[in-house]
């Protein structure tokens, strides 16, 4: 409609000059002649076929470029005829118009063809249009020519045919206004269409846009290794802002040790490989508890090109717990094992001091009138030491249920270390009387007077000393070394015996674990769970150096501690 609106208004004036000049040319040519009145007759039918023309050319928009050229070549001779026609003789310019008018009539007919042809609104007018004018152009030149009589009709056919054009051009401009509607309401109709297929579609984004925001899983999409989209629940997770991520992205943020594997992963995903299942990773908060993500990858297309959406969900709490359920899977693992080792040392410790009983029993039920005093005497020994070697053990099994029960209790007092340490050496050896051991113990000077538990002492070197002495079946030499050592005081039992075998070091302080070169050495494992629970509530460290057969070397660190208020020196020495 823009495109037709110039040649219409300017068709419009040339089409009024010439009736304006149609208007004067009559009366004036009644008055004063045929001269005056030729000429603006002329100029009124040179006017109207350059408008008839430049109409065709600017209405029809031809597609020909030789018609469109041809249009406006004889646009531009009709405008100089009419011109012309205001100052030249009457006679060339009637030739002039003559000779123009056929021609005109026939492109003007080629035009609307052509045009009816392409389907152009008002193009079967304007051939028509072009056809009356021809019509009246023929007439008249027939006329001339004494083919038809000179009457009304003949003499004003040009005039009537122009007329008839103007009418049929008009149609025309009509019939193309009329389709330009149609197309107009189309066009409405189809923007009206668009316009609520966009707000469809906007809404629709809108609506998953707020699902990718408010998922359960942080969303973030790189692009040529830059991050370009990141939902709200990422910042969630992430605690960072939208602003920061896309700044300066995300794989910073995690743990040192896990940022290699992940861009790793990233970029396989890139190369179109398959990565392994999603991969968790940690994340790392300053001043706050680290979070495990659990990540995975795909790749999505995102504006125009590839994009590698990465997804991730907090699984700190699932994480925790699975620690928690394989550390109580542990827990239950260890309990069996204890149970098992408990079931398979009570079935040998108490059987053997139990079938001594009994025997000894046995023998004294059948001939104890006829048994010699000393051999009485040796078997109720013996039913002695069967009953010990029990009572020892279920004390042992009785303080280390204690232990792990937290009802053993810290009560410090000053002590003499040397007198103590030589009290348990003593013991020791009495314990073991048929050993091939000598046992040596050296204190330090200046360690008679130590704030420290006895009781716990006694239960730690008590049990250490025993072992040094009981695993060495080949004798050498158990030494018990005490020295103070800036602000702790250590303990050192060691020997040469048989050793512990390296792979079997760090279970060494469990219940009822005993190593698995011990072979036939009676023992029930509690010793030195018992010793290490006692270190422990001393607030001590208890370490072991040992290879399996050059001996074992325990080492304990005490802290030398003051009593809280008490003045050294005026505390008894138990």
């Amino acid at each position: 409609m823009e495109s037709l609106q110039g040649p219409v208004n300017r068709g419009t004036s040339l089409w009024l000059l010439a009736v304006l000049m149609l208007a004067l040319g009559a009366p004036y040519a009644a008055a004063q002649g045929d001269t005056v009145g030729n000429l603006a007759t002329h100029a009124a039918y040179a006017a109207s076929g350059a408008w008839g023309l430049v109409f065709a050319r600017r209405f029809l928009f031809s597609q020909t470029p030789t018609l469109d050229r041809l249009l406006l070549a004889q646009a531009w001779a009709w405008t100089v005829s009419a011109l012309a026609a205001l100052y030249m003789p009457p006679v060339p310019i009637g030739w002039t118009v003559t000779a123009l008018a056929p021609l005109g009539a026939v492109t003007l007919l080629l035009a609307g063809t052509s045009g009816w042809a392409q389907r152009q609104p008002g193009a079967r007018y304007c051939g028509l249009a072009g056809l009356a004018f021809l019509g009246g152009v023929t007439t008249l030149a027939l006329q001339h020519h004494g083919v038809l009589p000179v009457n009304g009709f003949t003499t004003h056919a040009v005039l009537m045919g122009s007329a008839l054009e103007m009418a049929l051009l008009f149609l025309a401009l009509a019939d193309h206004t009329h389709a330009a509607r149609r197309e107009h309401a189309v066009a409405q109709a189809q923007a009206l269409s668009e316009s609520a297929m966009v707000l469809a579609l906007q809404q629709s984004q809108a609506r998953y846009r707020a699902v990718i925001e408010h998922v359960g899983e942080g969303m973030v999409v790189v692009q040529n290794e830059q991050v370009v989209f990141v939902n709200f629940r990422a910042t969630e997770i992430l605690e960072a802002t939208k602003a920061d991520i896309l700044e300066g992205g995300f794989v910073n943020r995690l743990h040192p040790d896990d940022r290699a594997a992940l861009s790793l992963r990233m970029q396989q995903r890139l190369l179109g490989l398959d990565p392994a299942e999603p991969r968790q990773v940690r994340l790392e908060l300053p001043h706050k508890p680290m979070k495990w993500l659990e990540f995975g990858d795909n790749i999505v297309p995102w504006d125009g090109g590839q994009g590698l959406l990465v997804f991730f969900l907090d699984v700190t709490a699932r994480h925790n717990a699975e620690l928690e359920t394989r550390a109580a899977v542990e827990r239950q693992q260890k309990l069996n094992a204890l149970r098992t080792r408990f079931i398979a040392m009570t079935s040998h410790e108490f059987r053997t001091p139990l079938a001594t009983i009994l025997s000894a029993q046995e023998l004294l039920q059948s001939y104890g009138e006829r048994l010699p005093p000393d051999e009485k005497t040796e078997l109720f020994g013996m039913i002695r030491s069967g009953v010990s070697r029990m009572t020892g053990m279920l004390e042992r099994i009785l303080l280390l249920g204690q232990a792990e029960a937290h009802m053993l209790e810290f009560r410090p007092q000053w002590l003499d270390l040397a007198a103590l340490c030589y009290d348990l050496v003593l013991k020791a050896k009495s314990l073991q009387p048929d050993s091939l051991c000598v046992v040596l113990s050296e204190c330090a000077p200046g360690l008679d007077r130590q704030w420290c538990d006895a009781i716990l002492l006694r239960h730690i070197f008590g049990n250490l000393l025993s072992n040094a002495i009981k695993y060495s079946p080949s004798g050498g030499e158990v030494r018990l070394k005490v020295w103070a050592e800036q602000a702790h005081t250590v303990f050192e039992v060691s020997d040469q015996g048989i050793g512990i075998p390296d792979d079997e070091l760090g279970d060494l302080f469990e219940s009822f674990q005993r190593a698995s070169n011990v072979g036939a050495i009676p023992g029930t494992g509690l010793g030195l769970a018992i010793a290490k629970q006692s270190v422990d509530l001393h607030g001590g460290t208890l370490q072991v150096r040992s290879r399996a057969g050059q001996g074992s070397c325990f080492t304990v660190r005490l802290a030398a501690l003051e009593p809280s208020g008490a003045v050294s020196g005026f505390a008894d020495t138990p």
